[in-house]
């Protein structure tokens, strides 16, 4: 026996990773085509699969770790209310926003857009959920800003 038996670890599952997020979840699959969104099937299988990458995962283990700071005042103690995010921040709100799952359902026209959405988002929550606050806030005031007339035309 050498020092390194007591240190093997055999009793764990293997890391969730490299998985395809939309062809694990069964449920999520028959709400989509159920509620009115079979038409995006094969793009929610591909956000999935990319979602579901090791490094995707690891960019939400990263978002965890290191919470947005909220900096109150600069160097020189000048006040900014500026808040720091750590770069997976950043990464993970561009996946959501190259995905559309900020603005598909008001660009898009097509029935069932809002499932779309919906189904994106469980994706996503998947990986990290605190970076889709920060895209649902843009996306939440579209119909009361439709409903402005004037106001949001400016």
């Amino acid at each position: 026996m050498n020092h390194y038996d007591t240190h093997q670890v055999f009793n764990q599952a293997a890391p969730f990773e490299n998985v395809n997020l939309y062809a694990c979840d069964q449920a999520l699959q028959e709400a989509l085509l159920r509620e009115g969104g079979a038409a995006a099937a094969d793009t929610l299988h591909v956000l999935g699969a990319r979602l579901g990458r090791a490094e995707v995962l690891d960019l939400g283990r990263q978002a965890n770790a290191n919470s947005p700071r909220l900096h109150n005042f600069n160097r020189s103690g000048e006040r900014v209310d500026e808040v720091e995010f750590h770069p997976s921040w950043h990464a993970l709100m561009t996946l959501m926003i190259e995905s559309g799952v900020h603005a598909s359902p008001w660009d898009s026209g097509q029935p069932g857009a809002q499932v779309v959405r919906a189904a994106q988002y469980l994706l996503f929550g998947q990986v990290e959920n605190g970076a889709q606050c920060r895209v649902t806030m843009t996306s939440a005031p579209v119909p009361a800003l439709r409903q402005a007339g004037t106001m949001a035309a400016t």
